[in-house]
């Protein structure tokens, strides 16, 4: 690439590499690039701590002095954790699992409803390891976990994991309760099993227009048509594609039943969340096109979710539709974020 090259770093949570990937498309537009390179990085397992102390007190103002005050430091610092706070929106107060809880408790999600959801995503990312872009970030989950006893609904040895939230504990906050609409009537139904997992990883794209990729001649795998950007209430911030989506597809003529999708879903109860709600309001029925394949065909975000990567993988995986599926002529990618925001992007099959 050379030192010389002009980079740009994007920082928008779980869109992060959309931003990157819409900030690109424009560059070509206009005619300020020919070729860019668009990736996402994260590493979530290194993920700071930050120590928090107050640098008028003359013993703190420098690292070497609260290393040699640490005695006292130690009880004066507020230590904060970085990959926490930055899983909690800024304007709520809640944090992304708290939301999904919200989501799943408004649109009457059950247990049962997202062990059968997650079992058939862990299934299809068994029967996709040699090709997933995703399996080597999952974690502890190992291959032969995948790979055996399925039973009907069963999501193996997750079955197990708890539940993430305690009743009394929502109860006693009032940021929660005020989004909820039933205020004392419920049980926490978000499990570990499908919630996000922590995970590392970098995924990278060359968008380039289309003279460039014929002069250097490459095999165009898709093109970009169209980006929407959108922004909702940030209590429910999970549900934002399913208000990005709808917008995309209107404002180019394209009907629900024809693109594949593959979104991201970070919890199992705000993707049913938001089927539902998306059934309610757009009369779109997003269960039929999930257990049909035509969404996240080959994984899930649940099952491990490096931020500002994954993105990339929703588009990786979409080409890869776009090249296997001949029935399939559009590719719609879509993430919520912190915040209330969602990116979407409309690709279409190139004809090389």
């Amino acid at each position: 690439i050379g030192s010389k090259c002009p980079a740009t770093t994007f920082h928008s949570n779980c869109t992060s590499s959309l931003a990157a990937l819409s900030a690109a498309f424009d560059k070509i537009r206009l005619g300020e690039a020919s070729i860019i390179l668009v990736g996402g990085i994260e590493s979530m397992s290194q993920m700071y701590y930050m120590a928090n102390i107050d640098r008028k007190d003359k013993r703190f103002r420098t690292s070497e002095k609260v290393k040699e005050f640490w005695a006292d430091a130690k009880d004066k610092m507020e230590l904060i954790d970085l990959l926490s706070s930055g899983l909690r929106c800024a304007i709520t107060g809640l944090s992304m699992i708290e939301i999904s809880e919200i989501i799943g408790q408004n649109y009457s999600v059950t247990q049962e409803a997202q062990t059968k959801f997650v079992a058939e995503s862990y299934k299809r990312l068994a029967n996709n390891i040699d090709h997933s872009s995703y399996i080597h970030t999952i974690g502890d989950l190992k291959e032969d976990e995948l790979s055996k006893n399925y039973k009907d609904e069963d999501e193996n040895y997750f079955a197990r994991s708890p539940i993430l939230l305690k009743k009394e504990d929502l109860l006693n906050k009032p940021e929660f309760v005020k989004y909820l609409h039933k205020k004392q009537n419920f049980s926490p139904i978000v499990t570990r099993h499908s919630a996000v997992s922590n995970a590392d990883g970098a995924g990278f794209l060359l968008i380039m227009s289309e003279e460039k990729a014929k002069s250097l001649g490459y095999y165009i795998q898709g093109e970009i048509i169209d980006i929407d950007y959108t922004a909702i209430h940030p209590e429910v911030a999970l549900l934002a594609p399913g208000y990005s989506i709808p917008k995309l597809l209107d404002r180019n003529h394209i009907e629900f039943s024809q693109p594949y999708f593959d979104i991201h879903m970070p919890f199992a109860a705000s993707a049913l969340g938001y089927f539902n709600m998306c059934q309610r309001k757009f009369g779109q029925n997003w269960y039929n096109k999930f257990y049909d394949g035509d969404i996240n065909r080959y994984d899930n975000s649940f099952i491990g979710h490096p931020l500002a990567v994954t993105n990339i993988r929703n588009i990786i995986n979409g080409l890869k539709v776009l090249y296997e599926d001949k029935e399939k002529s559009y590719v719609v990618i879509s993430s919520c974020a912190a915040g209330g925001i969602s990116h979407s992007v409309l690709l279409k099959r190139y004809e090389n």
